[in-house]
């Protein structure tokens, strides 16, 4: 059923989906034109699918603190973006979840910051894997996790600190690009002071943390990842821009 419900997810991201539609004035305009519209319409998209929309159940914005049945529980975020249960078959099968993380970076967002935060949507991730796995008086469920990054940003300046991360430069010629975010720590040196502010808010929220008190992942220049992810960028019409990166 995961793959079922993946394949779902790589459907909604497919050229017809992304042209340009009449909505005001007898004018196109792009379909998505901020993060709640994206949210929302992929939400959408999965709940409708016939083929999986009776074994599934989904929300929006859902409270990590209540996967957890935790209300204390401090993570690096508050809320999940979209996460799917997927339905038993039997009773004695244990639950299943399909957590779904999302971004949306418009070229006139404030870019190094919003690489920042699809950065920190992994490391959410891994932070809720490892509270799952390591703690027993949680009642242990099957997690999956998909994170995803949507941009209609192509022309890339610069391949400095965070978008050398990315390989964005890559992008702007190149068929197909990957970048993989190793098992180790990503460091920047000297980064900008924007970078700076975005590691030191994701800190300062973890280290009130008991339930991550053994999960380093986060230093003043750097973020360090549990597990690697070897991520791929696809287009969409030559002018979109988007990873979907399953783990």
């Amino acid at each position: 059923m995961i793959n079922k419900v993946e394949n779902v997810i790589k459907e909604f991201f497919n050229k017809e989906k992304f042209n340009p539609k009449t909505f005001m004035s007898s004018m196109n305009e792009e379909t998505y034109y901020n993060e709640a519209n994206l949210q929302h319409d992929l939400a959408l998209y999965i709940k409708e699918n016939e083929e999986i929309n009776n074994d599934i159940e989904l929300r929006l914005e859902y409270p990590v603190t209540r996967l957890f049945d935790n209300n204390d529980l401090i993570l690096s975020k508050k809320e999940i973006d979209i996460i799917i249960k997927l339905k038993k078959k039997k009773k004695d099968f244990e639950d299943e979840f399909l957590i779904v993380e999302l971004k949306y970076l418009k070229k006139s967002d404030g870019i190094p910051l919003a690489l920042l935060g699809s950065l920190k949507d992994i490391l959410f991730c891994e932070q809720i894997k490892f509270i799952n796995r390591r703690h027993d008086n949680y009642k242990k469920r099957k997690l999956h996790f998909i994170t995803i990054l949507l941009t209609d940003k192509l022309n890339w300046t610069s391949n400095k600190h965070i978008y050398g991360t990315f390989k964005l430069m890559e992008t702007i010629n190149k068929p197909k690009v990957n970048f993989n975010l190793k098992k180790d720590s990503i460091c920047y040196s000297n980064p900008i002071n924007i970078i700076k502010k975005g590691f030191k808010d994701i800190k300062e929220r973890i280290e009130k943390s008991k339930e991550l008190k053994d999960f380093y992942s986060v230093g003043d220049n750097k973020i360090v990842f549990k597990e690697e992810h070897k991520i791929f960028w696809k287009k969409i019409n030559g002018k979109w821009l988007y990873y979907i990166n399953k783990f």
